[in-house]
């Protein structure tokens, strides 16, 4: 983007190419990119960014049992209780959240050291 008060026109190009002239695409508002969850496409009109969005289910019980099912309330920002999670996790596998990337939730599910108890489905 230029770096202009009303700017809204988005230039991608590639990787230390920092020529405006030779974009290889344009994106003319980035609010309306930003809600469409920044699609990038080929030449071909297909998303090229590889991002994998579906629900987020856990598939096994973490060693640390209700304390790791606390821990993963938190890092997955879960709106429900503790008791109904545990509940939940009776009965594998079990929906956790919506609308998640892959790559977000294996980010996160690495940072609390519960990398293999999860699938996006």
């Amino acid at each position: 983007m230029k770096q202009e008060k009303e700017a809204k026109t988005v230039y991608l190009v590639d990787a230390c190419d920092y020529d405006l002239g030779s974009p290889y695409q344009i994106i003319q508002d980035f609010n309306e990119w930003m809600e469409k969850g920044f699609e990038i496409e080929d030449i071909d009109g297909e998303d090229i960014r590889g991002v994998d969005y579906g629900d987020l289910y856990l598939i096994k019980m973490p060693k640390e049992g209700v304390k790791g099912l606390v821990t993963i309330k938190r890092a997955f920002n879960l709106e429900i209780s503790t008791g109904e999670l545990l509940q939940n996790s009776k009965s594998l596998p079990t929906k956790l959240l919506s609308n998640i990337t892959s790559s977000k939730a294996n980010i996160i599910a690495e940072k609390i050291g519960m990398p293999g108890l999860f699938e996006i489905r």
